[in-house]
């Protein structure tokens, strides 16, 4: 969540020294896929994976035949859509969700190639994370 504590990242050399604070991160998908529409106050918020901390999913969510995209922080600042149909670029165009249904979403932002999505149906035998 946003409410984490920022971190504080300090860079000194000699003669030189500089401070900044480092944001928490927070993931989530905003769209008319969403039913919440584009202009949402409130993104469908992802979690973080307790293993990796550059992976943040949601299980069992609803979406709706529709359109969505991944955004940090509940702002445009950030956000991640398609190039070419399957990479995942900032500021590219919307991820299209064909049918209404449960579905389970990943991103992943830990590859220094670049970041990843997988989005597919729930088994809703299955026990949730």
């Amino acid at each position: 969540p946003i409410d984490q504590p920022a971190q504080v990242l300090k860079v000194s050399q000699p003669g030189h020294s500089f401070e900044a604070n480092r944001l928490p991160m927070s993931w989530g998908i905003v769209g008319t896929a969403t039913g919440r529409g584009w202009d949402a106050l409130e993104d469908i918020p992802l979690m973080q994976d307790s293993g990796n901390p550059n992976r943040w999913r949601r299980q069992r969510v609803e979406l709706k035949q529709g359109e969505f995209k991944f955004r940090a922080n509940r702002n445009w600042e950030i956000n991640y859509g398609l190039v070419e149909g399957s990479e995942l670029a900032p500021y590219a165009e919307n991820i299209s969700v064909a049918a209404d249904g449960v579905y389970d979403i990943l991103l992943d932002v830990s590859s220094q190639t670049g970041p990843s999505f997988e989005i597919k149906p729930s088994n809703l035998l299955e026990p949730r994370d």
